[in-house]
């Protein structure tokens, strides 16, 4: 009896020592402890739901894959040297983030993506059907500042202020419309792209036809 229950044992903490790649983030709370910064140089990938990954600095790429399905990611007080890529379904939290470049595409769903905080995105790519909205954003956070959307993308602003947005290469612009509504459509005929009537602005519209 002695022997299976070690055999046991030792099977489980096999499993959990190799449940999860190295470029991966598993558990609710992951990063640095409060008052310090931990830092990597590998990519970072968060595959599991309801995680909060915080106090890091990723020298590379961060990706929220599809893994995590409709569940919520925060990042909190994370500075990304690379791109923030989400390709999750439900809610990224962005809590006291700096990022050059966040690409949104989800095949599936419509994920929400939250600037909050001293949060900075400067260019912000939406590559998939989204919403993304600004809240709380203290005195030092710009949010998101530049916006860049495919063509064919639905998506939705909500209290977004922003200094430019941009439209795809080669989308058609029939239809456009950026006052009075807080959703659009990025492409195709009719379609619309539109700015938020409560709490959001826009300094510079630009579209590139190719």
């Amino acid at each position: 009896m002695g022997k299976k229950i070690l055999a046991m044992l030792l099977a489980a903490a096999l499993a959990v020592a190799f449940a999860v790649p190295s470029a991966a983030v598993s558990g609710k709370v992951a990063g640095g402890a409060d008052g310090t910064v931990k830092t990597v140089d590998t990519r970072q990938t968060i595959d599991t739901a309801d995680i909060t990954y915080q106090n890091m600095r990723v020298e590379n790429n961060l990706t929220i894959s599809e893994e995590v399905g409709r569940g919520t990611v925060t990042l909190k007080n994370v500075e990304i040297a690379g791109t923030l890529l989400i390709r999750s379904g439900g809610t990224v939290v962005l809590d006291g983030v700096t990022c050059p470049n966040v690409t949104i595409q989800n095949p599936k769903y419509k994920p929400t993506v939250i600037a909050t905080g001293s949060t900075s995105i400067d260019t912000t790519y939406l590559k998939g059907n989204c919403v993304i909205e600004e809240r709380d954003l203290s005195a030092d956070g710009e949010g998101y500042i530049d916006v860049i959307y495919s063509p064919n993308v639905n998506y939705e602003l909500t209290n977004v202020s922003l200094e430019r947005m941009t439209k795809g290469v080669n989308a058609p612009a029939s239809g456009r419309s950026f006052a009075g509504s807080s959703s659009g459509s990025g492409g195709g005929s009719g379609g619309s792209s539109t700015l938020p009537s409560a709490g959001g602005s826009v300094g510079d519209l630009v579209e590139n036809k190719g």
